[in-house]
């Protein structure tokens, strides 16, 4: 059976004087204050108006049946905008496959950044 003096000869603890203080002290949080009126009355939200413009859909019927009006921007060869207005930066080494045609693969676009 191992007693309490062999346990303390083994790890052998040794006592580090610290300052006391720097254990218990609590860092400072700065309150944080929100208020969901006065983000309202601020006039940071768009009107009604321009909420029902830009999401609105269209009222042409070929706008709701493949093939999309969509397109995607090529910046430069880093910098990319997809069809659904999402931008990307890449800076690798690779080669990127941008749009491809799935349905017969006779059409893909590749871009290889220098």
């Amino acid at each position: 059976q191992i007693s309490q003096e062999d346990i303390n000869k083994l790890l052998k603890f040794t006592a580090v004087p610290l300052p006391g203080a720097s254990w218990f002290q609590l860092p400072i949080f700065a309150p944080i204050h929100f208020s969901p009126l006065k983000w309202l009355q601020s006039g940071d939200l768009p009107s009604l108006s321009d909420a029902y413009y830009t999401y609105r859909p269209t009222l042409n019927p070929l706008d709701w049946v493949p093939p999309y009006k969509m397109y995607g921007i090529l910046v430069d060869s880093n910098n990319f905008y997809t069809f659904d207005r999402k931008y990307y930066n890449f800076k690798g080494a690779c080669s990127y496959v941008l749009a491809q045609d799935f349905v017969d693969g006779n059409f893909s676009l590749i871009v290889n950044p220098e």
